[in-house]
C-alpha cells in the first residue's frame, strides 16, 4: 500500500521528479570529479616535489654530519633505502685572464634520484645515466657561464688548486627550483674528484645534503619524524 501511494504520488509530480534527480545526477558527478581532480593535484605535486628535491626526504645543514650522526642517520633507514650526499658552495673560477663567481655543486654517480638534468648535447642525466663527470676530470656548466667567460666546450678552467675541462653544459635542472635565486652560474663537479680543489674542508661554508631514496611504501612522513629526533641540530 504505502509503494502504491509513493509511486503514484511520483507519477503525479513528474516534472519534480525529474527535475530532482537531474539535481541529484549533477551533485554526484560534479562531487566525483572533484575528488579525481583533487587526487590528480595531489599525485602531480607529489610527483614534482620529488623532482624539485631530487630525492624523497633530505638531511642538510650548513656542516656535515658527524661519524656518531651518521651511524644513527644510516640506522634509522628502511632497508632498502639509498643516500647521496649533494655538497654546495661559492668559489671563484679563472678561465685566462677572466675570474668569476660561481656556485659549485657537487654530486656523486646516483644523482639525481628523481627528475633529471638536460645537457646541451640533447642527453638527459638520471640517477642510472653513465657521468662524464665521473670518469675524467671535468664539469657542466650552465650555459650563461660559458659567455661570461667567453668560453666553449672543450677549455679548460682553474677551479681551487685543480684544473677541469669543461664537457657539456647543463641547460635544464630539475631540482634547481627549490634553491630560489642563485647568485652565482653554477658548475657541476663529481664528488670523485672535488678533493683535489681544496675547496671543500674545514672553516668552508658550504651546505651538505644528503639525499635519500626510500624503498616502495615506505613511509617518508614517520621516517621524517624519527630522523628529527635523532638529528635535532637544525
Amino acid at each position: 500500500m504505502l509503494l502504491r501511494l509513493a509511486f503514484k504520488e511520483l507519477w503525479n509530480n513528474k516534472k519534480f521528479v525529474l527535475f530532482f534527480v537531474a539535481n541529484l545526477s549533477l551533485g554526484l558527478a560534479c562531487f566525483i570529479g572533484l575528488d579525481s581532480f583533487k587526487n590528480s593535484i595531489q599525485d602531480t605535486l607529489y610527483k614534482q616535489s620529488r623532482e624539485i628535491l631530487a630525492a624523497d626526504l633530505r638531511v642538510g645543514g650548513r656542516r656535515g654530519l658527524t661519524i656518531d650522526e651518521r651511524k644513527a642517520f644510516l640506522q634509522a633507514l628502511p632497508a632498502g633505502s639509498k643516500v647521496s650526499s649533494v655538497t654546495e658552495l661559492y668559489s671563484m673560477l679563472s678561465f685566462k685572464n677572466v675570474s668569476r663567481l660561481v656556485q659549485v655543486k657537487v654530486i656523486e654517480d646516483s644523482y639525481p634520484y628523481y627528475g633529471e638534468l638536460t645537457l646541451a648535447d640533447g642527453s638527459s642525466v638520471t640517477e642510472y645515466s653513465p657521468k662524464d663527470i665521473s670518469i675524467e676530470n671535468g664539469v657542466w656548466v650552465q650555459p650563461e657561464l660559458l659567455i661570461q667567460l667567453g668560453a666553449k666546450l672543450g677549455d679548460t678552467i682553474s677551479l681551487g688548486d685543480s684544473k677541469f675541462k669543461i664537457l657539456n653544459s647543463v641547460i635544464k635542472d630539475s631540482s634547481s627550483a627549490w634553491s630560489g635565486i642563485a647568485l652565482a652560474p653554477r658548475i657541476y663537479v663529481s664528488a670523485k674528484f672535488i678533493s683535489g680543489t681544496n675547496l671543500v674542508k674545514f672553516g668552508t661554508t658550504a651546505f651538505y645534503s644528503n639525499l635519500i631514496k626510500l624503498p616502495p611504501k615506505a613511509d617518508e612522513f614517520e621516517l621524517e619524524k624519527k630522523l628529527n629526533v635523532l638529528l635535532p641540530d637544525q
